[in-house]
């Protein structure tokens, strides 16, 4: 009778320790970008506001993936949802699993960022950043050194966002960093708003039907022909209504806008 070797027992697989995830929290296989599109229809106004805020990011500081995170009790960052951008549609699980991969040696990490006081970080505050071991991990799989920027509450980072582009692409340079310093302290002050203040400050803005509609494409991203296309109206319309809108919420630009007003619930003047 012949002899059959034994079966080779294939051992599990081992999956990558995604540090970004808290115990027990069930992870989102590539969900993120759906957890986006829920944010910007949900009732909670904090994730609109979440949504909005990505989606701004992205038309100001182009990037292949805009990802929000919170932060646990560990000190390390929790994905919350990623808009994937102008530049490309990578998956955003993707990301999440390289910058995980490389948490332990990661310059960004939350703690470190906390020891430096830093509102926003680049690749620019990193001395060779490139060539160390977290570069050039990041650039084995296809990434781009990220750019952060983090949410503080009282003397702790409470989230943030980061802005990851492909390496084929350009890097964020100096500009891009200036740019998110500016926007960072506009993130922050609505993003760590108490929630119950919201509905209050939103009611204030004596905004009609018209101007809701005008408003919510600028949260989109959408440009002044896109709205004026998609709502029937001429481009000198719509700079009309913006220009009551800046002077009615308290605004000065299109950015200021959409931080400030992502999160509010539609509520029309009568």
């Amino acid at each position: 009778m012949r002899d059959h070797p034994p079966a080779r027992r294939s051992l599990p697989r081992r999956q990558p320790h995604l540090a970004v995830t808290p115990r027990n929290t069930p992870r989102r296989p590539a969900g993120l970008d759906a957890a986006h599109e829920a944010a910007r229809r949900s009732r909670d106004a904090r994730e609109r506001l979440w949504a909005g805020a990505l989606e701004t990011l992205v038309t100001f500081i182009p990037a292949t993936v805009a990802l929000a995170f919170a932060v646990d009790d560990r000190r390390l960052r929790r994905p919350v949802m990623a808009y994937t951008g102008t530049n490309g549609a990578e998956q955003a699980e993707g990301v999440v699993r390289r910058l995980a991969e490389a948490e332990p040696i990661d310059p960004f990490a939350v703690l470190r960022a906390e020891l430096r006081g830093a509102r926003v970080l680049s690749a620019g505050d990193v001395e060779d950043v490139a060539g160390s071991l977290y570069g050039r991990h990041l650039a084995r799989h296809g990434f781009g050194i990220p750019l952060f920027a983090y949410v503080w509450r009282d003397d702790r980072i409470a989230a943030g966002v980061a802005l990851v582009r492909r390496a084929a692409l350009p890097g964020f340079d100096r500009a891009a960093a200036g740019l998110l310093a500016q926007l960072q302290p506009l993130l922050e002050d609505a993003l760590t708003r108490p929630a119950e203040a919201a509905p209050e400050d939103s009611v204030a803005w004596p905004l009609t039907a018209r101007e809701w509609d005008v408003v919510e494409r600028v949260c989109a991203g959408e440009s002044n022909a896109e709205i004026a296309t998609a709502l029937g109206m001429s481009e000198k319309t719509v700079k009309t209504h913006l220009t009551h809108v800046y002077e009615k919420v308290g605004v000065r630009s299109r950015t200021e806008l959409t931080v400030r007003v992502a999160g509010a619930p539609r509520v029309a003047a009568a």
